[in-house]
């Protein structure tokens, strides 16, 4: 075999194996994206929640909540 015939068989393999690895990078940025989208849903929705119970108080239910929390016993 000649040496130039190994030497494109060798680059050929370390783009072979270049390519796998980018491949599994990706994948895994891509899993890591929808798993930080998922987590963003959860927080808004909770964030919502809130907002909404918040608006829905009375100014008198507000003060009260604003009231030092009593000690237990």
């Amino acid at each position: 075999m000649s040496d130039a015939l190994q030497r494109a068989r060798d680059e050929s393999q370390r783009l072979a194996i270049d390519l796998a690895s980018a491949n599994g990078q990706l994948s895994a940025a891509a899993s890591q994206i929808a798993a930080a989208e998922d987590r963003a849903r959860v927080a808004e929705a909770r964030l919502d929640r809130a907002l909404a119970e918040v608006q829905a108080r009375t100014p008198e239910t507000t003060s009260a909540d604003q009231a030092a929390p009593r000690k237990r016993r």
